[in-house]
């Protein structure tokens, strides 16, 4: 049987997302849970520290994410716009209360990706 060659990593956290005393807080609990200050790793085995963050997202995957929330601020600009729509005898004001909705939706999603940077 074949002995695999393994490599001693130290353990630590180096995200660049985090500040230096949030990254010093991770590596000491990261440490704790493993109960050592190295590992042994399988050689060619990735450094998931140089893997780089996957914190972007796209403007559907947001609206994916979100859509709970979405459908139910959906169904409340229909209700009131319906009620509106009953009282003035006007179809038009529930068409408005849709496209009302879809406006800030975007316009709201769109603003917190980009404040974010994740778009």
């Amino acid at each position: 049987m074949e002995e695999r060659r393994s490599v001693r990593r130290p353990v630590r956290s180096a995200d660049p997302n985090l500040s230096d005393e949030a990254n010093a807080l991770l590596t000491e609990e990261l440490r704790d849970a493993i109960g050592a200050d190295t590992v042994d790793l399988p050689e060619g085995t990735p450094d998931p520290a140089g893997a780089g963050s996957h914190t972007h997202r796209s403007f559907i995957g947001a609206l994916i994410e979100n859509r709970i929330a979405i459908g139910m601020t959906f169904l409340v600009f229909v209700v009131v716009g319906g009620i509106i729509a009953l009282i003035t005898h006007s179809v038009w004001i529930l068409v408005a209360a849709i496209l009302v909705h879809w406006a800030a939706t975007t316009i709201f999603t769109t603003t917190i990706l980009r404040a974010t940077g994740e778009l």
